[in-house]
């Protein structure tokens, strides 16, 4: 309610005090006008706010030149701040092409007017915000790399120093970048850092992080090591070393990450660099990345979990163990060669559970999908956790997903020897799929594969004379929740 009252306050001046002797002492000034501006933009009313910012705006700059009087002058922090409520007013396009053109427009009246007066000076805050605009709506890399291309040629026309673009403006080009499918981020990034050198312009420790995640997620693990090795031991942060290990998970790089993990431990333990320990993020990529390689030892992931709840009973809070890293740990060992696999997985999930850690939808799909990956003798006690832990569910506060109707499917087709038990289980399992509107293409092919093509088409209804069958035969309303899930 206060930017209300001060709005119209504001108002009521205009039409009352503007006739008035005094007219300087009674009529808003554009700082007025700018104070109920930025209180809507920081309302959490949204576009609504940014209209009224708009509105605002418009009010000043009309009575301005209808008064003439030098403290309604409109200046660049008015526009700015209703260039930030555009530019946060939501995700839409829309939003972010309305703050660029506000910013156009400010360009016409501020730019070509000479004065060493530094609050009627353009600086690079408004362009950093229209970058950023665009960097926080998905594809839109390019149009926030076009910002910075006209910052740089505002700062050469007028050799206005606050019109020069700094590490901010750069590391918010960057993070557009970082997931822009269209483009390669990693090397877009590097090429903004070496530009950034080209310009004097130091990096920070947010900068390098943009970059390396960028290089990660563009397939170049690599030169994330090399900007980390670039970095003196002091300036590196937990943020970093998470980056990289992020790569090595992707990669399967089990050694090096956990190599990585030590190298974190003696930065902050033995030299005192408090910004470089390990969190349970960290013990939790390094467990991922030994889960991904190639024909690793399981207790290294098991080790690893039992490392970080050492930690946490030591009094590291960073290591605070949380049901993702037993999740993490569990797929590791589902996806491993122990023989005794399905054991490890039940009871790690109960160790999770004494320690107050609820389980989720995850821990009980993990269970199944392992009871599907056992030897031979083990299929009788595996089936039967398969179905009680299924069973579970409900008890539980849960409800299964296509995840778990696809878990169970394999676990039947794995685990029941006899051909008619087989087909009668899966065919009460996929009836209670389509109950509980789970059904996906991928049971579909699942289910195809189990069963031989009599049985399928008499399980689904759906016929084989095109070849793969497809989920659009069937009801809508049997994959309802499963299209809701994948949205």
């Amino acid at each position: 309610g206060r930017e209300n009252k001060a709005s119209k306050r504001i108002k009521g001046q205009d039409q009352q005090g503007a006739t008035k002797k005094g007219l300087e002492q009674v009529c808003p000034s554009s700082w007025m006008f700018a104070t109920v501006m930025d209180s809507l933009a920081k309302s959490g009313m949204g576009v609504e706010g940014a209209k009224r910012c708009d509105e605002l705006l418009e009010q000043n700059i009309d009575l301005y030149k209808k008064l003439g009087v030098s403290e309604l002058k409109p200046n660049p922090y008015s526009f700015g701040v209703a260039i930030d409520a555009w530019a946060k007013a939501d995700d839409k396009i829309s939003s972010a092409n309305h703050a660029e053109g506000l910013l156009m427009r400010m360009e016409e009246l501020f730019l070509p007017v000479a004065t060493n007066n530094r609050r009627d000076m353009l600086s690079n805050v408004p362009y950093n915000i229209v970058i950023d605009a665009w960097s926080r709506r998905s594809g839109c890399a390019e149009r926030a790399e076009k910002i910075l291309r006209r910052l740089i040629d505002k700062h050469e026309e007028t050799n206005n120093p606050y019109l020069k673009p700094d590490v901010r403006t750069y590391t918010t080009v960057m993070k557009a970048y970082v997931d822009d499918p269209a483009r390669n981020g990693g090397d877009k990034c590097l090429e903004l850092l070496d530009e950034m050198g080209q310009k004097d312009l130091r990096p920070d420790d947010r900068t390098l992080a943009v970059a390396m995640d960028a290089c990660v997620k563009s397939g170049k693990t690599r030169d994330a090591e090399r900007l980390l090795r670039g970095v003196d031991d002091s300036k590196k942060t937990r943020v970093m070393f998470n980056t990289l290990l992020s790569g090595y998970k992707r990669e399967g790089r089990g050694e090096e990450a956990e190599g990585l993990i030590r190298e974190m431990i003696v930065l902050s333990e033995e030299r005192g660099f408090g910004m470089c320990s390990p969190d349970n993020v960290s013990f939790g990529l390094c467990i991922d990345a030994w889960g991904s390689s190639e024909g690793y030892c399981i207790s290294r992931a098991t080790s690893l979990l039992n490392e970080v709840l050492e930690r946490y009973k030591a009094g590291d809070e960073q290591c605070k163990p949380t049901v993702g890293i037993f999740h993490t740990t569990a797929s590791a060992i589902t996806h491993s060669d122990a023989p005794d696999k399905l054991k490890q997985v039940v009871s790690l999930f109960a160790d999770m559970e004494k320690m107050g850690l609820k389980a989720s939808l995850f821990a009980f799909n993990i269970i199944i999908k392992t009871c599907s990956l056992v030897g031979p003798e083990e299929k009788i006690d595996a089936l039967q956790v398969a179905a009680s832990t299924f069973n579970s569910l409900e008890a539980a506060g849960t409800r299964a997903d296509s995840v778990t109707y696809t878990s169970m499917i394999h676990a039947v087709k794995n685990l029941i020897d006899d051909p008619e038990e087989r087909t009668r289980a899966l065919t009460g399992t996929f009836k209670q799929c389509c109950e509980e509107e789970c059904l996906n293409q991928h049971i579909i092919d699942t289910l195809s594969e189990s069963l031989n093509d009599r049985d399928f088409v008499t399980v689904t209804g759906l016929s084989l004379e095109h070849g793969t069958p497809r989920i659009e035969g069937l009801p809508t309303s049997w994959r309802s929740r499963a299209t809701t899930e994948q949205n």
